[in-house]
């Protein structure tokens, strides 16, 4: 990874994490595992997490969330990219803010797989948010 840094530019390396995300979604789910890994590649590469966030999020909708029996499924909080490190009011925040988004995302979304699954990572934050809440 260290010499990917040294010889890569920014564009290849975000180039690299699409195809991270290819790999990701090329089964239909993502796993825990799978989101965990392609944290720390962004994070060895200096690359911020945002806009890999962002990448991440045009995956999520067209891939299934849901665990599958073959997979190990990912962790509400790795799906919607929620750090488990974050104090439950900081967590409620980030949750409330993921939740406009998706929403805003759902109603602009024509029926059909990407919706559900849209309307699926809003089931996973109104989850997470009762968690957090209590």
């Amino acid at each position: 990874m260290r010499k990917l840094n040294k010889i890569a530019s920014k564009s290849i390396k975000y180039k690299l994490i699409e195809l991270c995300l290819e790999v990701l979604s090329a089964d239909g789910v993502a796993t825990e595992e799978e989101l965990n890994t392609l944290e720390t590649i962004t994070k060895q590469m200096g690359l911020n997490y945002d806009e890999v966030q962002k990448l991440k999020d045009k995956t999520l909708v067209k891939i299934v969330t849901q665990p599958s029996s073959t997979t190990t499924s990912a962790t509400d909080e790795s799906i919607v990219g929620l750090k488990k490190n974050l104090s439950n009011e900081d967590a409620i925040r980030f949750i409330k803010k993921e939740y406009r988004k998706w929403n805003g995302r759902l109603n602009s979304l024509k029926p059909g797989n990407e919706r559900d699954n849209a309307q699926r990572l809003l089931d996973t934050l109104a989850r997470l948010r009762t968690k957090y809440e209590k």
